[in-house]
This record gives C-alpha cells, structure tokens and sequence, in this order.
C-alpha cells in the first residue's frame, strides 16, 4: 500500500455485519485450508482484494458475497433478527 494511504471504505451493509461477515468468511476459508492466493485465483480476482474482504475493507454485496461462498463450496445462510420493542402496559 502506498506510504500515507488510506483505504476508503463504502459500506453496503451495516459496518458491523460487514465485519461479521469478513470474520466468517476468512474463518471458512483458512478451515479448508485455502490461501489468500487460491481464493483470488478461484473468484478471479486479485490477493488484495481477499484481503480487504478478509479486514472488512471491501464492500460485501451479496453478488460478492455468492462468488465467494461459490469459491468455497458451501451455501450461505441469511438470516435476520427480529428485534422487538419492548412495550410497557
């Protein structure tokens, strides 16, 4: 990275889902034992850009997102909470 450069981020989803979803998503991929290296070679795409997915610097679309679990060999599950609010009677 270039000396006094700094990576600006665009968030598609919420930051902390994003990260969320980077830990997972490099967690699943180091458990099968696949580089940075091999996981560009197989979304075709570059080491720097799995990377930044891996750090939660890259925007995860859900296009971005299906490519890489397609890379991996696994599905992925969505799912979201119902958060309720209380309500006092």
């Amino acid at each position: 990275m270039r000396k006094n450069y700094e990576h600006k981020s665009r968030w598609g989803f919420d930051r902390d889902l994003n990260i969320l979803i980077a830990k997972k998503l490099k967690r699943e991929r180091e458990k099968l034992g696949i580089s940075q290296e091999d996981m560009a070679k197989r979304m075709q795409t570059t080491q720097a850009t799995i990377s930044r997915i891996d750090r939660a610097e890259d925007n995860i679309t859900l296009t971005k997102l299906e490519r890489y679990a397609e890379a991996l060999g696994i599905d992925v599950v969505i799912t979201f909470p119902i958060k309720r609010k209380r309500v006092n009677l």
